[in-house]
This record gives C-alpha cells, structure tokens and sequence, in this order.
C-alpha cells in the first residue's frame, strides 16, 4: 500500500473528508486501501441504511464514491446483475455494480481532479447527486428482492408508466398555482431519475426551476424553490436573475422555520442550465431541446449546504 503521498494528494483527501462532514455525515474513519488514500460514513435513510466509501486516487487523478448497500441474497444474484443492467441504460455520471466475491450491491461515480485543489462545490454536488439518484432507484431494487417479479417486468412497469400521457400526474404534486406563487412543482415519486422541477413560471417571465433528487425530501426541495421564488421577486433581489442568465453562478444564503421549530438555513447555489442537458430532457420529458417554449429558460438549484439551529428542547 502507497504511503508516501504529496502534499497535494493529502489535501485533496482531506477536503473530501471536510465536504462529507459538512453534508452532515458523522463518524467519517479512514480504510486502508492499495493506491488510495479512501474514507468511510454511513447514512440512514428510512427504513434501510449505507456506507459512503469515498478516494482519491493520485495516480490517476480519480476521485470515487460509492454507495453500499451490504450482500444480496445469491439466490437473486443473476436476476439483480440483469435488474442493474437496465438501470445502468438509465444512468449517465453513475452506474450499479456489484462485489462478485462478497456479493455487495454499490452505487457508484467518479471523476478526474485537473488541478491542485478538489472542487469543494462539485463534489459536493456530485454527492448529493449520487445519493439522490441511489434513493430514487432503491424501491426498484427492493421490488426484486422482496417480490418474485423479474427484472423484465419491472422495468416494463416503469417504461409504461413513464410512456403515459398523463406521467407526470402520477408524480407527486407538491404544489398549486397560487397568486402568490403562479407554479406548481413536481416531484415525482412514481417516476425514478426525473428530476423535480416547475412549471408556469416562463408565463410570468421568469426562468423555470429545476433540482436533482437530492436526499432531503419533497418538503425540503419545495422550500427551497418557494424560497428562491420569493427571493428573485423581491426588491433585494435586483439583478441576480440578470447575472444568472448571462452565465454566472451565484450562492445565496436562505432560511424558514421547520415544523419541529427549527431554523433551517440553505445554502443555494444557481446557474444557468443548458436545455440540451439530459437534466432537462428527464424533467420535461422531451427528446429535442426545440420542443420548448423559446421563452423558456431554466435555472438548476442545487445545495452547498445546510444549517440546523438548536431548539429550547435540543
């Protein structure tokens, strides 16, 4: 195993261990692992938890993450391998593989660091990109491993009801047009890897809304699109849009109060998205950026972190 690692080297690791931290990732250890220097997390979502493996490795400038969803059942192997191939057809930044030896399931997706420092936003992004993109898919994978369906006809279950006319009612609408808020949002359940995004907003000049299925729930990506929303109309708000569609990526500081009477402050991130990315052709369910209304632009939303204040009973 490599120990004699650069300065360089050491300093990117150390920064992807700060972002898992500052996602809010606890009990980060480090593993030894041949050519890398590798961290380890875990992460509970509900009802099933993982582990976050993440490296950097200097000799090819590669930085991986992988999601681990523990050992599959052997006598589901060959059913998952071909379940994992369609939803690799699906994917573009990421793709399922599986530990032949230890039989474990994994997310995962990398990407090549160009300089002397790590992205502390992109990894970021690609973080809660991945995670996003793991949740959406799992009901998928557990179908397989809870039911005698075959990878065959669950994929078909999803095609049909990804090919109805009426796909995008079946998501969850978070949202009604409001005199307030003239959009609706959907964020859609039924429907793996589309992303959530609005609808309405070209009518009343402004850019549409769109965000990937990050792991902070309906409620929470609502929140932070009704808060932009109220932001980029305010008086305050004086030529952000502006400097958005001319190309700038900007960061904003936002906050509400929870249910549970929590301050909760995001920190956003906005930039101007191509209509040709693949983003914006799951969301709109198009296959030629032409078929857009040519007033219509799109600004991606996406999370540089987030902040809890403690309540009286914390």
């Amino acid at each position: 195993m490599k120990t004699n690692y650069s300065a360089r080297d050491l300093g990117i690791f150390a920064d992807m261990k700060q972002c898992v931290a500052d996602s809010g990732f606890t009990n980060i250890g480090e593993i030894p692992a041949e050519d890398s220097i590798s961290g380890i997390t875990t992460f509970v979502y509900p009802g099933y938890g993982i582990e976050i493996v993440f490296s950097f490795r200097p000799t090819r400038n590669v930085v991986d993450v992988a999601l681990e969803y523990g050992v599959m059942p052997v006598e589901k192997i060959t059913e998952l391998y071909e379940l994992i191939n369609h939803l690799n057809n699906l994917l573009t930044v990421n793709h399922y593989c599986i530990d032949h030896e230890k039989r474990k399931l994994a997310l995962r997706a990398g990407f090549f660091v160009t300089g002397y420092f790590l992205d502390k936003k992109d990894f970021k992004m690609f973080l809660n990109f991945l995670l996003g993109t793991g949740q959406t898919l799992k009901p998928l994978i557990d179908k397989l491993l809870t039911t005698e369906e075959t990878p065959w006809s669950i994929m078909e279950s999803m095609n049909a009801i990804c090919s109805e006319a009426d796909a995008l009612k079946k998501g969850f609408e978070e949202s009604k047009k409001t005199e307030e808020r003239p959009f609706i949002i959907h964020h859609s359940f039924d429907l793996p890897l589309r992303p959530t995004h609005t609808h309405g907003l070209t009518e009343v000049g402004l850019p549409e809304f769109i965000m990937a299925n990050e792991p902070i729930g309906a409620d929470g990506i609502t929140s932070m699109m009704n808060l932009t929303y109220d932001d980029f109309i305010s008086q305050e708000s004086d030529g952000k849009l502006d400097r958005i569609r001319n190309g700038e990526r900007l960061q904003c500081k936002m906050g509400h109060t929870n249910p549970d009477g929590q301050d909760v402050i995001f920190i956003l991130c906005f930039c101007r998205i191509d209509p040709e990315s693949e983003i914006v052709k799951r969301a709109y369910e198009i296959e030629d950026p032409k078929d857009l209304d040519p007033k219509m632009w799109i600004i991606k939303i996406y999370v540089e972190d987030i902040h809890l204040t403690p309540t009286d009973n914390d």
